[in-house]
């Protein structure tokens, strides 16, 4: 799973959780710990106030706000890297996949039709 200090909100509470279950390896930077619910009020005069109204906690008691979801391996884009159009991230994400397939190879032919079960 990929996510970087642009994922905020459920975005970060997501890789949070993925990380936590053991579902994968999250790769990228730490996301900014903006993890906390909202919920907007119309004001008299036309405008609108957001309210804080719950955080969010890892299942240890962690709490999420400030501190973000943080990748088991973690890959900065550089604003260089950015400017050239390069995401490193995506490219560890490939290169760490592909090790996985080789390690771990299927035996299976995807061009057999599937059957109905």
């Amino acid at each position: 799973m990929l996510c970087n200090e642009y994922s905020f909100s459920d975005a970060e509470v997501f890789p949070s959780g993925f990380k936590v279950r053991q579902l994968g390896t999250v790769i990228g930077k730490q996301t900014l710990g903006y993890v906390i619910a909202v919920r907007s009020f119309q004001l008299i005069d036309g405008g609108l106030i957001r309210q804080a109204f719950t955080g969010m906690w890892e299942i240890d008691g962690t709490h999420l706000e400030s501190l973000g979801a943080v990748p088991d391996i973690i890959v900065e884009n550089s604003p260089k890297d950015e400017l050239e159009g390069k995401d490193r991230q995506i490219e560890k994400a490939v290169e760490f996949l592909m090790d996985e397939i080789a390690k771990n190879p299927r035996n299976y032919d995807y061009r057999a039709p599937i059957l109905p079960r």
